[in-house]
């Protein structure tokens, strides 16, 4: 009976958390002809449980290749900033990416979770900075037209899959994908 209510605990627990997948923004280079970072806002899905970012990880699949997998756990300091005119990019620096390959910004974080211990709850929201021109290093980020597909997986509950499409052409530093 102990074990069948453990079970039945850790199948709820399962079901009812996840990452949700807010917004996906790029950055381009000076040029507009390729991006350079890419912001993805996360926050727990409705009624999840608090999920910890140090046990999250990234994948990002390429051409049928994952070319990309993180793990907070090997470092990544958070910063605390919020989203201002300008966007989320007008906080982005290096400091914020962990050997210049990803990064967290808190942008809610009342209780300061997400800074202190990487745990982000229901009131909470991040965004995760990537950079591309180190994952896509062939081309020196993701080109017009290009597309792939990522996932971030928390270590309990549902994973947030997202698709990235670039537009045809960069018409702005900041790209909506």
């Amino acid at each position: 009976q102990n074990r069948a209510q453990a079970v039945g605990k850790q199948t709820i627990r399962e079901v009812s958390s996840g990452m949700r997948i807010v917004d996906i923004t790029g950055y381009t280079d000076a040029s507009k002809t390729v991006i350079e970072y890419l912001a993805i806002s996360i926050r727990p899905r409705a009624g999840s449980y608090d999920l910890d970012l140090n046990e999250t990880l990234v994948y990002l699949e390429y051409d049928n290749l994952t070319v990309l997998t993180l793990n907070y756990q090997s470092g990544s300091d958070a910063i605390t900033g919020s989203v201002n005119s300008d966007g989320i990019f007008h906080t982005l620096n290096h400091s914020c990416l962990n050997s210049t390959n990803y990064g967290i910004i808190a942008v809610r974080d009342k209780d300061n979770s997400i800074v202190n211990s990487y745990g982000i709850s229901s009131n909470d929201m991040a965004v995760i900075i990537i950079n591309l021109t180190s994952t896509f290093s062939q081309h020196g980020g993701l080109l017009p037209s290009e597309e792939f597909v990522g996932r971030l997986v928390p270590e309990v509950g549902s994973a947030g899959i997202f698709l990235v499409s670039a537009p045809n052409a960069f018409t702005h530093r900041v790209v909506e994908l």
